[in-house]
């Protein structure tokens, strides 16, 4: 992969699970080299920011989701604050909205952690990667040109 694809695919893991550590595994790079990105590229910053924000809507929407489920949460009508009134929309139906008010937040948190785990959970099994046999690896610096050398791959396994 060349370098900008990585930050591409990168910036794609962190928005589906919203965490920097299990982006890296996926992609089998350092840690320490989307901060780098993020430091030195041009837009890198903004696309991150972005990313992060996909990850906590998907995180929001599955807990409301599961919420729902579970019959902690209710759809009620939005109601105008000043009148009173049942806000319609453009087919005259009621704009249905999804109350958690009456749920402790200590549950809600509980269950933004086990989706959160679920997250981790199904990207971790798609992380794997066997290989074997040599390896070849371009390094490049964080202007984009080639680092000659020799380098050594290191695994958790070793």
């Amino acid at each position: 992969m060349l370098p900008g694809t990585y930050q591409e695919e990168f910036i794609s893991q962190l928005a589906e699970t919203g965490n920097v550590s299990l982006a890296c595994k996926s992609l089998g790079i350092s840690r320490m080299t989307p901060y780098e990105w993020r430091d030195t590229r041009p837009g890198f910053a903004e696309r991150w920011d972005a990313a992060i924000e996909v990850s906590r809507d998907h995180l929001r929407q599955r807990v409301l989701e599961t919420a729902l489920i579970m019959g902690l949460a209710k759809h009620m009508p939005l109601v105008d604050p000043d009148t009173g009134d049942v806000i319609l929309n453009d087919n005259f139906e009621p704009v249905m909205v999804l109350d958690t008010s009456h749920v402790d937040t200590r549950v809600l948190t509980k269950l933004m952690d086990k989706v959160m785990r679920d997250e981790v959970r199904q990207v971790e099994q798609r992380s794997h990667v066997i290989y074997e046999g040599p390896v070849q690896m371009r390094v490049y610096s964080p202007d984009g040109e080639l680092i000659e050398g020799d380098y050594e791959v290191v695994t958790d396994d070793e």
